[in-house]
């Protein structure tokens, strides 16, 4: 045990301080602990190479190794926000212009309509034959908290996905 920790630390100690970074990263919340683990395990692989290296050159190493990783990774997350539209807390908004079927027939402007597996209230301002139980509507806006504006759409055959 002496000899694992005396002057330089051999590849098994770089890669069992990766192992407990990484286990670490899983218990507790955030995102920081990994680029420390993907450090030391790159320390560690270069010490397995290169075994006769000074505990400084391993210790720059490590900074590098972390930056390359924190680098990589930054440069990864950009990359996913990029092709992958978020629309998570977009709210309504995300479903202005759909085309979506009537599920409720309107009276005196006010019905429902289906969007995916929901029905949501909807007023409607057009002539109450154009507004009834399958019929197509396009959301234009909202009309309050959980409530849709629609028009009817007269050659709709299929709701928008």
């Amino acid at each position: 045990m002496y000899e694992l920790f005396h002057s330089e630390l051999n590849w098994f100690a770089w890669m069992a301080f990766a192992g407990i970074l990484g286990i670490l990263e899983m218990l507790l919340p955030g995102i920081f602990l990994v680029w420390g683990a993907t450090g030391a395990a790159l320390v560690g692989i270069f010490v397995l190479i290169f075994p006769a290296a000074s505990f400084e050159l391993q210790l720059l190493v490590l900074a590098v190794g972390i930056t390359i990783s924190v680098l990589s990774g930054l440069r990864w997350q950009k990359k996913i926000k990029q092709s992958s539209p978020n629309n998570l807390n977009e709210g309504a908004s995300i479903l202005l212009g759909r085309v979506v079927p009537v599920s409720v027939s309107f009276s005196k402007g006010y019905g429902r309509i289906a969007v995916d597996d929901t029905s949501y209230p909807a007023v409607c301002e057009a002539e109450e034959e154009f507004a009834k139980v399958g019929s197509m509507v396009r959301i234009v806006s909202t009309a309050g908290p959980g409530t849709f504006r629609v028009t009817p759409v007269i050659d709709a055959k299929e709701p928008d996905q």
